[in-house]
């Protein structure tokens, strides 16, 4: 994923959102993501979107290839 595209996508979230994010980092990539966030000013929310898209549409090509695997809620409740 671009670094510009998940800077840009990162921006509105919740500081929680960023720090789980940035716990699965490397520290400098966590230094560097958080610097580019922090240049960022007021952009656009179609660019957020956007970039958001983007994101979304890598994940899905490397869950379609099987090179990732996502676990979605919802499944069996076996706790009820």
């Amino acid at each position: 994923v671009d670094t510009t595209d998940l800077s840009m996508a990162l921006y509105p979230a919740d500081e929680a959102v960023k720090d789980r994010f940035m716990s699965n980092l490397s520290t400098r990539a966590r230094e560097n993501l958080a610097e580019e966030i922090e240049f960022l000013r007021n952009p656009a929310g179609g660019d957020i979107k956007a970039a958001q898209k983007r994101i979304v549409a890598s994940v899905r090509a490397l869950e379609e290839s099987g090179a990732i695997t996502i676990e979605r809620g919802g499944g069996d409740d076996d706790d009820e």
